[in-house]
Order: structure tokens, then sequence, then C-alpha cells
């Protein structure tokens, strides 16, 4: 049973054995603005899919570098989208409405065991 998506009994004298796996994957992303030139400062947020949305520790958020390159490390394998916002307050991508906002304009990725993944994506512009 998956400890993390549901309650699991434990009753009588069996054990409980608890796996931890190391494969864990990594996301290179690129945020490109209009012109396909790299886009410095944007904050990439990598949201879980659902049913998983509401599971905290599955996010991840950064800012670009000067290359509009990002890192994203530790992540768990599945379902996200990948989102570059234009502009953010901190902390402000832990909302779940606005990721809902701006979900059909996320990048769908899937990330396997292990996974060393490449990818670029657009700046999603939030000053409307």
């Amino acid at each position: 049973a998956d400890l993390l998506n549901s309650a699991v009994g434990v009753s009588g004298p069996d054990h409980l054995d608890i796996r931890l796996s190391p494969n864990v994957a990594t996301l290179d992303a690129v945020v490109v603005d209009a012109n396909n030139a790299p886009a410095q400062s944007v904050q990439v947020v990598l949201a879980p899919g659902h049913p998983n949305r509401r599971r905290w520790e599955l996010y991840r958020a950064d800012l670009t570098n000067s290359s509009g390159h990002v890192q994203l490390k530790e992540i768990e394998p599945g379902n996200y989208k990948v989102f570059a916002m234009d502009f953010l307050e901190s902390g402000a991508w832990k909302d779940p409405d606005l990721i809902q906002r701006y979900e059909e304009l996320g990048t769908r990725i899937q990330l396997g065991p292990g996974a060393r993944d490449r990818v670029n994506i657009p700046i999603i512009s939030t000053r409307r």
C-alpha cells in the first residue's frame, strides 16, 4: 500500500516494512520568452498532477539563472505540470487557486524513476 496516498491499518503480530527508493528524478528547464530568448529571474514551479495536487512536499520551485536555466532536484517520479511565471510574490505558487488559474498554460511532463529530463518552457504572463 502507498502510505502517502492512503491510510493503512496495521493490526496483529504482523510487521511493517518500509521501502525507500533513491530513484528520484531531476528536471532541467530552460525558460524562453516570446522571441525564444532565455529568460532570466523567472519563477519556475513544478506542480504534481491530480490527485497529488495537495501534496506540498512534491512541489519544487526556483528562479532561472542568467541563461534561463533552472534545475529542480529530488523529484518523486510521476506526472507533473511545469509553470514559468513572469511575476510572482514569494511563496505565491503555494496557493492552489493560482495554479488552477493557469492550469491550461502549464507544460505536462512525466518523470520516471531516476530520470533526468530537459524541457523548454514558455513564460506565462501573470501581469494582467
